[in-house]
């Protein structure tokens, strides 16, 4: 017992041969210290991410080709946010949480998909060949999301062969934004009122229903976003006057007020295609608010496609 030794007769009783081998080949220290964890695919018995996905891929069933090591060489030199590669590298690896694989775990015991609610939600589903994620492709005009494809990978490896690096890059957040989009949009509200009112005039009246459905909902930290550089101006302005205008902006200032961590921004009409969209189908859209499961595929691929860039 005090040999420091394995002691290969009982190893041998009470695991199997390819155990035996395995645990007859762990040296055993010498010294009184306890034992620890090291990993053993490196030297220093560090673990790394890189040295784990290594021996993943050594350990699959099926050869990587050299045009999928260029597909991963490409993805790990993109100039993206590293959740978005480790999204590709979980879908590939079959490691996200879809319907399938959280049905495989016995967490759930349906696994349709909630966008089409027709097929089961595999990572390639969702990323690619949902009716849903193909109408964010078509609006970003980044990939074809063709049903032509055994798997996610083989997907991603025909569409890297023949973009740039920007436009690959854009592909990669998008699926990063597919995967995260569920509860992304909060709701969609459009109104119409009745006569005739200015531009500037119909713009204020948006923003005091946007900070009014904040305050109602007690949001903080919030952004509000709009092209009217005019009415950023005139509530940001400590100055007043007296017009139909000026009392709606007055409004906003008070709703403003008594918000925290909220404010309002000008940005340009392509950085605001969603407000535009639903500005533009205000008629069909009158007094309709909302959720993510019941808004038009439309709006819902510009909502990712402006995610995404």
């Amino acid at each position: 017992m005090n040999s420091q030794n394995w002691d290969a007769e009982v190893v041998r009783d009470l695991f199997s041969l390819v155990d035996v081998a395995i645990i007859l080949g762990i040296p055993i220290n010498q010294s009184a210290e306890g034992d620890s964890w090291y990993w053993f695919d490196e030297k220093d018995g560090i673990y790394f991410v890189r040295s784990a996905y290594k021996m993943t891929q050594e350990h699959k069933t099926s050869p990587i080709t050299s045009d999928v090591h260029v597909f991963w060489k490409k993805l790990w030199s993109l100039k993206v946010p590293p959740k978005a590669k480790d999204l590709i590298w979980r879908a590939d690896s079959n490691c996200l949480p879809t319907k399938v694989n959280l049905c495989i775990k016995k967490v759930l015991f349906e696994n349709t998909c909630p966008m089409c609610a027709v097929y089961a939600e595999t990572e390639l589903h969702l990323l690619v060949t949902c009716q849903f994620a193909g109408s964010c492709w078509e609006a970003a005009a980044v990939a074809n999301a063709s049903r032509n494809n055994s798997s996610l990978l083989h997907w991603l490896d025909f569409n890297a062969n023949y973009m740039d690096s920007e436009k690959l890059g854009r592909l990669v957040m998008l699926c990063w934004a597919l995967w995260n989009s569920n509860g992304e949009l909060i709701s969609v509200f459009a109104g119409v009122k009745i006569g005739r009112v200015s531009p500037e005039l119909a713009e204020a009246m948006g923003i005091r229903e946007a900070l009014s459905w904040l305050k109602d909902h007690e949001y903080t930290r919030a952004e509000v976003e709009t092209d009217s550089l005019v009415c950023v101006e005139a509530i940001r302005s400590t100055t007043s006057f007296t017009s139909s205008f000026e009392l709606i902006v007055e409004d906003c200032k008070t709703i403003l007020k008594s918000l925290i961590n909220v404010s309002i921004f000008f940005v340009k009409r392509s950085a605001n295609r969603v407000a535009y969209f639903v500005a533009r189908h205000s008629m069909i859209f009158a007094e309709c608010m909302f959720p993510l499961n019941s808004v038009p595929l439309e709006l819902l691929s510009i909502l990712l496609s402006d995610s995404s860039s």
